[in-house]
């Protein structure tokens, strides 16, 4: 399970706040297949309306540190993409970029 919340700005002559709000849950299918249905909602501030959609995707995992994924998201309100195809992938470095437990003592 993941919950994830988002603030950005929009653009444009004058920038208005948009916030949003997801929570997912993932399941293994297989070794290496697995399944995500996650939903959606964001403040929409330049058309005063609301966003809430589903995300429906398969995940591939081949390695531990490298998955793709795809996946079809459907928007629920009037001011919503009403269909979305959602692809990515996550890589994970193998080696440690930033080691915090070796970083000097500040005085």
């Amino acid at each position: 399970m993941d919950a994830n919340a988002f603030l950005n700005e929009t653009e444009g002559p004058v920038p208005r706040g948009q916030w949003g709000q997801a929570v997912a849950v993932s399941h293994p299918l297989t070794t290496n297949l697995g399944a995500t249905a996650e939903l959606r909602y964001f403040t929409q501030p330049l058309t005063n309306g609301d966003g809430f959609s589903a995300l429906w995707a398969a995940s591939y995992s081949v390695r531990p540190n490298l998955v793709f994924d795809t996946g079809l998201v459907r928007g629920f309100t009037g001011t919503s993409t009403q269909w979305q195809v959602a692809s990515g992938f996550t890589y994970v470095l193998p080696h440690r970029i930033w080691i915090f437990s070796h970083a000097p003592a500040v005085q």
